[in-house]
């Protein structure tokens, strides 16, 4: 209603969103009343199934409800620009009992680990400036595009995917994480950072200081100087990991153990070719950190790769039929590193070792 959308407007824009982003993101309000939207959907007629599915209303008895009531509502564009869910915020002053954000439950077409809110206004900028920049919630984004840093998207707050990652693979290798830089903030950041390796991800990590987040930090203090920070501020996310377990171990041989381990096993998570260089400096540089030698460090980053593989080939097995299954048994003859010899004749050496890689990982 306008009668709505003069309150959200004047809401947002005391929090400092002007017109021309709120207008961008289509940020919304639903009034604090019961069965407005139900209503008025189930009069256009849509269908009651559906909308629950939706998560835009939830069922009470034989009654529809609308489940953003007095709310502020953030639709989620999928990458084509389709609006494929909603986030929804409180406004004012937060009940005991009732959360902060409601999101729409996951359906056929919304998948919160498959998704970030903000790729489809930052895809071109991300492309542009070969960086994409990775906030926790939605108004970071929006403040950030407000004050012209696009290339920026939001994990909505959960630990990253898969799918996530590979959604900012399409655009760009390097991922800047930027969180608060409070201890949770902190936790935040470090999860996924294996998956993010994997995926041939470079990852640099920005803690925005004094307990800031960066909607609240590009508001007191502009955009150049979040820029200067982001430049200035940006520390790897490997040698980041090593120096806050070396911090929590202290003196204590056994920490500083599995750190050791920890940090070996996260270098060898870089497999692809063009990752080799990167190998080594993370060897070097992590090698120093420890006080350790470089050539064991080494051996150990090598043994994790070596228990990786095995662990793959006795993931895989052909069936009867010639499909690939997953088991948890020893691949049959012809299919290990030695068992690939018999493919071929003995004299065809690199080709056997060409198709053993392609029977084993595809």
């Amino acid at each position: 209603s306008e009668d709505g959308k003069h309150i959200a407007m004047a809401y947002l824009e005391e929090r400092g969103f002007r017109p021309h982003i709120i207008d961008k993101f289509l940020i919304g309000f639903h009034p604090d009343q019961r069965d407005l939207l139900s209503k008025e959907l189930v009069q256009n007629q849509f269908n009651p199934e559906l909308l629950v599915k939706t998560g835009l209303v939830v069922q009470r008895g034989d009654t529809l409800v609308d489940n953003y009531r007095g709310r502020i509502t953030f639709p989620i564009h999928g990458v084509t620009g389709k609006i494929i869910g909603f986030g929804a915020r409180i406004m004012g002053k937060q009940q005991p009992g009732s959360p902060k954000y409601i999101n729409t439950p996951e359906n056929e077409i919304y998948n919160k680990s498959k998704i970030l809110y903000g790729l489809y206004f930052a895809k071109t900028a991300i492309d542009r400036a070969d960086e994409c920049l990775l906030v926790e919630g939605y108004t970071d984004v929006i403040s950030l595009h407000q004050a012209g840093i696009e290339n920026v998207v939001a994990s909505g707050g959960t630990s990253l995917t898969v799918d996530q990652l590979r959604l900012i693979r399409k655009y760009t290798k390097h991922l800047t994480i930027v969180y608060d830089g409070d201890a949770a903030g902190i936790k935040a950041a470090l999860r996924g950072l294996d998956l993010a390796l994997e995926e041939g991800l470079q990852v640099q990590l920005v803690l925005i200081p004094d307990g800031e987040d960066p909607d609240s930090y590009v508001t007191k203090n502009g955009t150049n100087a979040l820029k200067e920070l982001i430049q200035s501020k940006k520390k790897d996310f490997i040698l980041f990991q090593l120096e806050v377990m070396l911090q929590e171990a202290g003196n204590d041989l056994n920490r500083k153990s599995a750190a050791v381990n920890q940090v070996a096993e996260t270098i060898s998570k870089l497999n692809k070719l063009e990752d080799f260089t990167r190998q080594q400096d993370y060897i070097r540089q992590c090698a120093a950190l420890l006080k350790i030698d470089e050539t064991g460090l080494t051996s150990l980053v090598n043994k994790f790769k070596r228990e990786r593989v095995t662990k793959e080939e006795r993931k895989t097995s052909v069936n009867e039929q010639g499909d690939w299954v997953e088991t948890g048994q020893q691949p049959p003859p012809g299919l290990t590193d030695e068992g690939a010899l018999d493919l071929l004749g003995q004299d065809e050496l690199p080709e056997k070792n060409i198709i053993r890689v392609l029977l084993l990982f595809g």
